[in-house]
């Protein structure tokens, strides 16, 4: 059997994925930063999912002028497809099937501000997000506007 060969972006964005990756009991989000090619966004999700400990992967980042997201998962209790949709859908594109779904959320949905600033935005609205939907952490409360 032959295997086809990796690119040395998709390496690159393994390797990002990997160092980036935080493991929340069996649920593994990554953001992957920026790619040219989105399909190496569900090949990250495809990888980690075979991490040990792993259940759910999760991988999101940029590409062109949205951020893409990909989940895969072994659990059966799972429908993927429509808890990407009740993360997203109020502020961009999602679904799939049981076992594996995407998103997608222009980057129109996140506030303008610097590159890092960003990527903590996009970690708090994707990554914590499908954490939450699923049940893992707790949704963050709404501040309340203090009156002057």
């Amino acid at each position: 059997l032959q295997s086809p060969a990796v690119s040395p972006e998709a390496l690159d964005v393994l390797a990002r994925a990997i160092k980036g990756s935080k493991l929340n009991g069996g649920y593994l989000t990554t953001n992957v930063g920026e790619v040219k090619d989105r399909d190496l966004i569900a090949l990250t999700a495809d990888f980690l999912l075979k991490r040990e400990g792993v259940m759910t992967a999760f991988a999101y980042g940029i590409c062109g002028d949205a951020v893409y997201a990909s989940a895969r998962t072994n659990d059966v209790s799972l429908h993927l497809g429509q808890l990407l949709k009740e993360a997203f859908v109020p502020f961009g594109s999602a679904g799939g099937h049981a076992r594996m779904a995407g998103a997608t959320i222009s980057l129109k949905a996140f506030a303008k501000v610097s590159k890092r600033a960003l990527k903590a935005e996009i970690d708090s609205k994707v990554g914590r997000r499908f954490l939450e939907v699923i049940g893992v952490v707790k949704p963050r409360a709404k501040r309340k506007r203090a009156k002057h």
